[in-house]
């Protein structure tokens, strides 16, 4: 019969707590892989869209006019502080990109168009306006937090 020492339970106890304890971090950092696998599902559509989009004036834009275009669009507020503040940087990214015809900017506000186009017009915000209608394509109803800025490939597919 083999005589086990106080010391040797403790160690043995130690070692399935490393073990257990590397488990648990492992399995922590598989399901966080999953929700960041997961997430953009939730939030956005992982393709553009196949429908033309009414933009905020009441036009169409077709959606042959995005097919092979990088499409950034981003989700936006007017009641946003941080949304409003991040205009004219965005105003930027979208004049360096003015000559540039495989890029298109879009923007989606949570407002309603009359309150938009008066914040509009008093602000410019050079994107091209989509129409709150448009929202059930690119907001799954999980943001919680604006501004979002999504990036599409030029196969449509979400970055």
């Amino acid at each position: 019969m083999q005589h086990i020492t106080r010391w040797q339970v403790i160690i043995h106890n130690n070692k399935y707590k490393q073990k257990n304890h590397k488990m648990k971090k492992e399995t922590l950092i598989i399901l966080l892989g999953l929700l960041l696998l997961f997430s953009n599902q939730c939030i956005a559509q992982k393709r553009l869209p196949t429908e033309d989009l009414i933009l905020l004036d009441g036009s169409v834009l077709e959606n042959k006019s995005v097919q092979n275009k990088i499409v950034i669009i981003n989700l936006w507020g007017t009641w946003c502080k941080p949304c409003v503040a991040e205009i004219p940087e965005l105003n930027k990214l979208e004049k360096e990109f003015t000559t540039n015809e495989q890029v298109i900017f879009l923007a989606l506000a949570t407002d309603d168009s009359k309150k938009l186009n008066h914040f509009l017009t008093q602000k410019e915000f050079r994107f091209i306006h989509l129409d709150n209608s448009n929202a059930k394509y690119f907001d799954k109803g999980f943001i919680k937090s604006y501004p979002r800025t999504f990036v599409y490939s030029k196969k449509g597919i979400l970055i």
